[in-house]
């Protein structure tokens, strides 16, 4: 008969072990929470950053970057020619991207003869960029849903005509329409009849 008292397991350790594993415990859950803060903070940063940019890049930007066709077209109005630069699938809307050329205009208020203004019809995205006061040559860019027959009318306007008399010592004068005023067809782009092909703009069609 064997008299040995039989051995406790628990004193091959801390018999506070137990306390041991729970305070690990704790600290590892705290550690992953952490962490687990951390990951979804950068997700949410990552994330606002590619909305943001998405959100920032403007609309000539999206044109100039987009499938499409670039149809050199040629529009003429009094002192004003405008060529159509590029047509582009935007996925929805059709964009297009214009440049203005009015040889004898000069920037706002300054000896330049005529400014006249291009404007896409109500309703279209229009680019920040690009305006007819900023000299002899501007870029205009607007995005819209094109009508079925694949046509888009601009109209035109003249908006600035000073009078010699309006100029002062220095060479700067008024920007305002000299009655009467005048009024000019408006330039029809027929994408039918500029051959683009109906992939490029009947998505952006209505």
């Amino acid at each position: 008969m064997n008299d040995e008292t039989p051995m406790d397991l628990r004193s091959l350790g801390d018999v506070d072990s137990p306390e041991v594993v729970r305070d690990a415990l704790r600290r590892f859950r705290r550690r992953s929470a952490r962490s687990l803060v951390w990951v979804l903070l950068v997700v949410v940063v990552v994330t606002t950053g590619l909305v943001a940019k998405n959100v920032r890049r403007d609309l000539s930007e999206r044109i100039d970057h987009a499938p499409g066709a670039v149809p050199g077209a040629v529009y003429r109005r009094d002192a004003m020619t405008a060529v159509l630069v590029k047509v582009a699938d935007l996925h929805g809307l059709t964009g297009f991207h214009l440049i203005v050329s009015q040889p004898g205009t000069g920037p706002q208020h300054s000896t330049g003869l005529d400014v006249y203004e291009l404007s896409s019809p109500d309703g279209s995205l229009v680019s920040g960029h690009g305006s007819p006061f900023e000299g002899r040559v501007y870029n205009l860019w607007f995005a819209l849903r094109v009508p079925d027959d694949g046509r888009v009318t601009l109209t035109v306007e003249l908006q600035c005509d000073p009078l010699p008399e309006q100029f002062n010592e220095r060479g700067y004068g008024s920007c305002h329409i000299n009655p009467p005023f005048p009024t000019y067809d408006p330039i029809v782009i027929d994408l039918v009849q500029l051959g683009i092909p109906r992939s490029t703009w009947h998505g952006g069609s209505r």
